[in-house]
């Protein structure tokens, strides 16, 4: 097995209502295993991702928390995808929350819809594959009322 630091900073951007100091938000990652059980069912088991090897899946999450009085508005939620893993299509998702979901292949620099990113690769323009994909974006449609708490995650797996 390979000890890796796979440690992908997030990032938190409020415009206005809660303050940034009374919204939290707290990256984990998580290894995915597939269990087997006597009876044939196959369950996934999250465990800690502090040994992980090439083709291993892994789970990033933000798990975020509004404790202001006050609604969170225009929040966004950033991740980077750790170049050490590969994104996995459509396991981007925002939770219990609606949120604009954008893809970055040029390391946060700009966003777009997954089917609009693009990437320069000999000297052609073409659509980024998952492997080019650097940064994620949750925008939340609505505001985060408070005492709200929610989860966005990706999946990826080891290079």
């Amino acid at each position: 097995m390979l000890r890796m630091s796979l440690i992908a900073a997030a990032a938190i951007g409020l415009a206005t209502g809660a303050a940034a100091d009374e919204f939290t938000a707290v990256q984990n990652i998580d290894k995915v295993v597939t269990v087997s059980g006597a009876d044939g069912t196959v369950s996934l088991d999250y465990q800690s991702a502090e040994r992980v090897a090439p083709g291993d899946t892994l789970f990033y999450h933000i798990d975020y928390e509004n404790g202001a009085a006050e609604p969170a508005e225009n929040v966004k939620l950033v991740m980077v995808v750790p170049a050490e893993v590969n994104y996995l299509e459509n396991t981007a998702d925002s939770g219990n929350l609606a949120a604009d979901l954008e893809f970055s292949a040029d390391n946060g620099n700009t966003f777009s819809q997954r089917g609009d990113v693009q990437v320069l690769k000999g000297g052609e323009t073409q659509l980024a594959s998952a492997v080019d994909i650097t940064h994620i974006r949750w925008t939340f449609n609505d505001a985060v009322a408070p005492g709200t708490q929610g989860t966005v995650s990706f999946r990826a797996t080891v290079r």
